[in-house]
């Protein structure tokens, strides 16, 4: 991970994409419905995601939940929406995991 803070910048539209799940009790990610979702925001001229952020369930996730919806996210948008990860959390344990997971994925930036 960097130890410099570089400049980043959102142009244009930046989305808060919800987060899917499954019907089911184990309430399990609904990673299937990702591309679609990323499709759609780019036929709407949104050029950014930020993923897991202020719809609000991102905290509410597990880490490993986080990192399937993020890796989906930036598989899928293969360059074509700049995709920001949310890596919010009480723990700062977390934090660090996810946001040194956000970095390796290839994510554009965290917050």
């Amino acid at each position: 991970m960097s130890t410099t803070i570089d400049k980043f910048r959102v142009v244009g539209l930046c989305a808060a994409p919800y987060t899917p799940f499954c019907e089911n009790p184990a309430r399990d990610v609904d990673v299937e419905s990702i591309p679609a979702h990323v499709e759609a925001l780019i036929s709407q001229g949104v050029l950014a995601a930020f993923v897991c952020g202020t719809t609000g369930e991102g905290v509410t996730m597990s880490v490993a939940e986080r990192k399937i919806v993020l890796e989906a996210w930036v598989k899928h948008s293969a360059g074509r929406l700049t995709v920001i990860a949310s890596v919010g959390s009480e723990s700062i344990a977390d934090m660090v995991e996810l946001s040194k997971h956000a970095v390796s994925s290839g994510a554009a930036a965290v917050s």
